[in-house]
């Protein structure tokens, strides 16, 4: 989520800040439909067929609304971290008041997520800090590369510890994964000298592990409580974390117009599905799942800010989609 720290700061008149908010305020009310039909009581669910596809669905509508939140992030002139911060609070916020007119309680859910709670904010916490810091020290391409190899990761330590065997498909989808990461690494310009590349490197491995950590431990405490609310104290811890950047950092108005609308139209909605599609997905199909968020970020970002993504990133992103299809043929739940 968010912008690189390095580049140019873009100049754009005031009308372009309203098309944002317009476009997320249409975009809310899609999103909240998306949320009425793949989010509903475990009662409604009736068939085997449903409960199958209900998780599908919520994670590719979690992927696609947070990859058009970052698509308007990323043309906003805006430091990254403080724009985490932002928008983590005001999800949280959303989330956890959206959880109260539900019925539910903050306090059962943080009984229910008891001490993963504190490490999900600093895995979160950390993962952005270390990517955009990353992003300060190296190139963007490589940096991005390493930061989408979570799956990969996720992965290899199944098949180390014998507890995961690769069909053909799957195996063509990892091999496409790591053959699109090399394209957005290898694909872009080197500039200048980067006295700092190998540990710019480094900490971009390093967010990819604490994505990889996050997503096994939702996937193992999603179930102990409702997705709006266990979603919502999550963010709001993470938003705690990264709010010291807020006192720092100057945010102009309209950017924070934009970020707060972002935050409640598109990343609240994201985190909700995100949080029901992993009562019942496994991790790996959710972390190859979500490597199409850029995707959907650039298709964002050219439609609103007319940003367009260069040739190497177009091509990645049709590795990445053909890779996700492949995954998606896999069994969709996995015990």
């Amino acid at each position: 989520m968010g912008q690189d720290p390095g580049a140019a700061a873009l100049n754009r008149p005031a009308i372009q800040t309203w098309r944002t908010v317009w476009s997320s305020a249409v975009a809310s009310g899609a999103a909240l439909i998306v949320c009425g039909v793949v989010c509903p009581r475990p009662r409604l669910v009736a068939s085997a067929r449903a409960a199958r596809w209900i998780p599908l669905a919520a994670i590719v509508g979690a992927t696609g609304l947070w990859g058009c939140s970052g698509g308007v992030i990323a043309g906003l002139d805006v430091n990254g971290l403080a724009a985490a911060a932002i928008v983590e609070l005001v999800t949280g916020v959303v989330l956890v008041a959206l959880g109260l007119a539900q019925g539910g309680r903050p306090v059962a859910a943080i009984a229910g997520l008891g001490r993963l709670l504190p490490l999900l904010a600093v895995m979160e916490t950390a993962n952005v800090a270390l990517y955009y810091v990353a992003l300060q020290l190296a190139p963007v391409g490589p940096v991005m590369a390493l930061h989408l190899t979570a799956p990969v990761m996720l992965t290899a330590v199944e098949l180390a510890r014998g507890r995961r065997r690769l069909t053909p498909a799957q195996v063509g989808s990892l091999l496409l994964i790591c053959a699109a990461l090399a394209v957005l690494g290898l694909g872009g310009r080197f500039v200048g000298n980067r006295p700092h590349l190998v540990v710019g490197l480094l900490l971009s491995l390093v967010s990819a592990g604490c994505i990889a950590v996050f997503i096994t431990i939702v996937s193992k405490v999603a179930g102990k409580t409702s997705p709006t609310m266990g979603a919502g104290v999550q963010m709001l811890c993470s938003g705690l974390v990264l709010a010291p950047a807020l006192f720092v950092i100057r945010v102009a108005t309209d950017d924070l117009v934009s970020l707060v609308m972002t935050a409640a139209s598109l990343f609240a909605p994201a985190c909700l599905l995100y949080w029901r599609a992993m009562r019942d997905l496994a991790p790996i199909t959710a972390g190859r799942v979500q490597l199409a968020e850029p995707l959907f970020g650039a298709v964002a970002a050219m439609a609103i800010f007319a940003i367009r993504p260069s040739g190497f990133e177009a091509f990645s992103a049709v590795l990445v989609l053909v890779a996700v299809l492949l995954e998606l043929r896999a069994p969709l739940m996995e015990s």
